[in-house]
């Protein structure tokens, strides 16, 4: 099951004022706005839910979009149905192609699979003294994401978001990992600024490099890719069988912006994963059937 129907999840997008629906096992979610109606959103799920409770949902809340993004290709007459009614392929609102790492391999196994470039940076950052700690801290990551956005951080209210997610998934389903350029000897872990930081969550035994963020020194210090390194270790230890690195380029919905982080994560190898596209319903005249 994928992250975006756990309980967690509902319980994150719920703090950010979304409301939570089902289907059977399926969760809708389902955000209101004055005047217009709302949105309709439906994420991963594992079985298509019935076209018809759609419908009654979304008569329901006055909505004015549907949108589906299956977590699998379904056959064509589970689709059909969708499509006679005027569903359409649509531009994602999650990532439409990802990559995963096999975390049942071995350690050896794992790291052979890095490019010679990325396990150079990996050794640059331990000679380089960077440390990597879990923590509590979630306010420092959020100072670390503010830094990064500027002024867009505000507008996309990255510390409610951030706030939200830490409060519906910790203590067991999140692990926030910190790096400290440690090379002053002089210095204490309480004295030391982060540089970089990776928040993961955990769901059904996937790993979910969920956000992460580095400073100039962080990159400097190769810090983003010991993070990882780290992170698929913790991952391992936890029991998880596969690490999500949550989201690549995908050529049918391709974004200059998300070039760097494509060739970023793809030097730690792991498995394309190419998901179907969206299925949507916009301005609709609901009747419930």
């Amino acid at each position: 099951m994928d992250l975006r129907q756990s309980p967690q999840y509902a319980d994150y997008l719920q703090l950010l004022g979304w409301k939570i629906g089902r289907i059977g096992s399926c969760q809708i979610f389902i955000r209101q706005f004055p005047l217009i109606g709302s949105i309709i959103k439906i994420q991963r799920p594992e079985k298509m839910p019935s076209l018809e409770q759609i419908l009654q949902l979304a008569k329901r809340y006055r909505a004015s979009q549907i949108l589906i993004e299956p977590s699998k290709p379904f056959n064509h007459l589970t689709i059909q149905p969708f499509s006679d009614y005027g569903f359409r392929p649509s531009s994602p609102s999650l990532p439409s192609k990802t990559l995963h790492i096999d975390l049942t391999r071995n350690e050896d196994q794992i790291f052979s699979g890095f490019t010679p470039a990325k396990r150079r940076a990996i050794r640059r950052a331990i000679k380089n003294k960077v440390m990597i700690k879990e923590s509590e801290d979630i306010e420092s990551f959020i100072r670390l994401k503010n830094a990064q956005h500027g002024f867009l951080g505000r507008i996309l209210k990255v510390d409610k978001q951030f706030h939200a997610l830490w409060q519906a998934f910790r203590p067991q389903k999140t692990i926030l990992l910190l790096a400290f350029d440690t090379f002053d000897t002089l210095g204490t872990l309480d004295t030391f600024i982060p540089v970089a930081g990776l928040l993961l969550l955990f769901h059904d035994k996937i790993a979910y490099y969920y956000q992460a963020v580095s400073t100039k020194q962080g990159n400097q210090l190769a810090a983003p890719s010991f993070l990882v390194w780290e992170a698929l270790k913790l991952a391992k230890k936890k029991g998880c069988q596969t690490f999500d690195f949550e989201g690549i380029d995908d050529s049918r919905f391709s974004q200059k912006s998300w070039l760097g982080f494509t060739k970023f994560k793809k030097g730690f190898g792991g498995k394309e994963i190419t998901y179907p596209p969206p299925l949507a319903k916009n301005s609709l005249q609901l009747v419930a059937r």
